[in-house]
């Protein structure tokens, strides 16, 4: 969870304070400047006795603060006195800055009267070197008795103000956000705070007022750069007494609790929507945590987390996770606990996505008849329901068809189902058929009942796989159930199919292309009043590992002259080509020396 630290409302002291991970020299002041003023005076009309005193002060380094200054006059029948300050201080990873005025006046009797003021203000430029998500608030008071102090603080970016305080005419204002600092963007802050009093001649009492204005930055996280694909280097050490509490929101795993300690934020944007593996496994000094956010450092962004990995020496970590082409996502790399943090190294490969399905095709059907043709004095009946369904896509599934019908003296039913449960590079499908009918025993009636599933699932293979086909046929009493896997040209690559129980696993080589997956499941009952009922039922697991091979260009597991071919058609300037094989954004001599060392056709 975020950690907060709560602001005095009516506190006379701003601040810009940077919590959790250190900035260090990442933050800088880019300019300050603060003046200060306060003035006071006192009259005693009968003795013309009068009082006056007025003190300035100014700075333009925080090395020259605190600015404090006062004011105070006295005399037999009134006085008044004024004070302003404006105090900060700068270190590696906290700024603070305030500024505040007041005053007084009092008068004696009907002859005297007394003024004081104070005046308190500046102006503070600052920028980040890396993005900052930040916790906002802003606060502006103003009160006295018979006078109305002021108090005013404005954050502006580039020019552009995005947020504001203000109690001119009103005790409290404030406006609290959270705000993400960025490099290049100019941010300042001005800050005024004043208040006075003063007592009329010819009126005895008097009266006082301040003002003040609070600007506070919290920092939620502060991201130390942007990962890439490949190999990057962090250092968790300076992100000690940063953690992100992911407690109630992920579990990263069995052991300890679910912080990652010494937390320390990188942003990552994906170029593809695939699978990405975030690995620390043997490459980082302590015991590492991994999480992906998909909102800067909002904890309830989570998207996934892991401690430990398998085989990963050290509790070092290797997380899979799926990710969108072109979201930005915050990646936060931390600790088992307090004292795990120091040095390593991030590596993100990218999983090539193996196969989609497009598109399905086919029909789901399941019908009842049921008729009694009149016996015992009693009319004849007949009834029936018919349902079909035909998926076009996954996005249909699942389909569950279930006719009922039934006369005085006959019945029948049927079920037809098909579920198509997709996963990264996996599908799980499962197909049933199942029959029932039972007719007036006297010959007075009959029922059937049917039910299929003829459905082909259109399987567009990406690139050169590896397929594990998986399956389990339960069929009997009549049903039946099988499945086929038909290559680009029609061709069968295996098939079976089977009225009993039956189960088999394969491994296969697929090349790019369009593949056709097809489900059957076959069920019948006609006059079975009494007998087993006929199903059949399939259960199928594909799964797809990607083998990238660099140069072939067509995804047929070979690099040939087909390959060559598209190479020299996209030779010149062409970015982002799949025939760019060191992604230079030209297709020139060293792409065709990375497909000629690898030719095997």
């Amino acid at each position: 969870m975020f950690q907060t630290h709560p602001v005095p409302m009516l506190s006379l002291t701003a601040g810009l304070m940077l919590a959790g991970t250190a900035l260090g020299d990442d933050y800088q002041i880019a300019g300050f400047a603060a003046e200060v003023s306060a003035e006071a005076s006192g009259s005693h009309f009968p003795s013309g006795d009068s009082d006056f005193e007025q003190i300035d002060d100014s700075a333009s380094t925080f090395g020259e603060l605190p600015l404090l200054v006062s004011a105070s006059a006295a005399t037999a029948g009134g006085g008044g006195s004024g004070s302003a300050d404006v105090q900060g201080t700068h270190d590696p990873d906290r700024l603070t800055v305030s500024c505040s005025g007041g005053g007084s006046g009092y008068g004696a009797g009907f002859e005297g009267s007394g003024s004081g003021n104070g005046t308190g203000s500046f102006t503070l430029a600052f920028e980040v070197s890396e993005p900052v998500v930040s916790l906002v608030t802003l606060q502006a008071v103003g009160d006295g008795s018979g006078n109305i102090g002021i108090g005013s603080v404005v954050l502006l970016a580039d020019g552009t103000p995005i947020g504001s305080a203000d109690a001119d005419g009103v005790l409290f204002d404030e406006s609290i956000f959270e705000y993400t600092l960025l490099p290049g963007v100019a941010y300042k802050v001005t800050g005024y705070g004043a208040g006075g009093g003063f007592s009329d001649d010819g009126g005895a009492g008097g009266s006082d007022a301040y003002g003040s204005a609070t600007f506070a930055v919290e920092t939620l996280c502060a991201f130390s750069g942007t990962l890439a694909l490949g190999e990057n280097a962090f250092d968790t050490t300076d992100a000690q007494g940063s953690n992100l509490d992911l407690t109630g929101l992920c579990d990263p795993g069995p052991f300890g609790n679910d912080v990652l300690h010494a937390a320390e934020y990188f942003r990552f944007t994906p170029d593809a929507s695939t699978r990405y593996v975030l690995s620390t496994c043997g490459t980082a000094a302590f015991d590492t945590r991994i999480a992906v956010l998909a909102d800067d450092c909002d904890p309830e962004s989570v998207v996934a987390c892991l401690d430990d990995s398998e085989g990963c020496a050290g509790f070092t970590t290797e997380l899979s996770v799926d990710l969108e082409a072109g979201t930005t996502y915050t990646v936060v790399l931390g600790g088992y606990d307090p004292a795990a943090f120091g040095v390593g190294i991030v590596s993100i490969a990218k999983v090539p996505l193996a196969f989609t399905v497009p598109e399905l095709g086919g029909t789901v059907h399941a019908d009842a008849f049921a008729d009694f043709f009149g016996c015992n004095g009693q009319p004849p009946e007949s009834d029936s329901e018919v349902l079909e369904e035909s998926p076009g896509s996954l996005s249909d599934l699942p389909i569950s068809q279930n006719p009922f019908a039934g006369t005085c003296c006959s019945a029948s039913a049927s079920q037809s189902i098909l579920l198509g449960v997709p996963s990264f590079n996996g599908l799980d499908i499962n197909a049933q058929s199942l029959a029932a009918a039972c007719p007036d025993l006297n010959s007075c009636g009959s029922a059937s009942a049917d039910a299929w599933v003829d459905v082909v699932f259109v399987v567009e293979v990406l690139e050169y796989s590896v397929a594990t086909l998986d399956w389990t046929i339960q069929a009997d009493f009549g049903g039946i159930a099988g499945y086929e896997l038909l290559d680009p040209d029609g061709g069968v690559l295996v098939r079976d199919s089977s009225g009993s129980p039956a189960a088999g696993s394969f491994e296969l080589e697929l090349t790019a292309g369009t593949h056709r997956l097809r489900i059957e499941t076959a069920a019948g009952a006609t006059q079975t009043c009494g007998a087993p009922e006929p199903y059949g039922n399939i259960e199928l697991g594909l799964s797809m590992v990607s083998i990238q091979v660099p140069g072939d260009l067509n995804g047929d597991g070979v690099i040939d002259g087909l390959d060559l071919a598209l190479l020299l058609g996209s030779w010149g300037v062409c970015g982002g080509c799949p025939t760019d094989l060191n992604g230079d954004g030209v297709v020139d001599g060293v792409d065709l020396a990375i497909l000629l060392g690898g030719w095997s056709g």
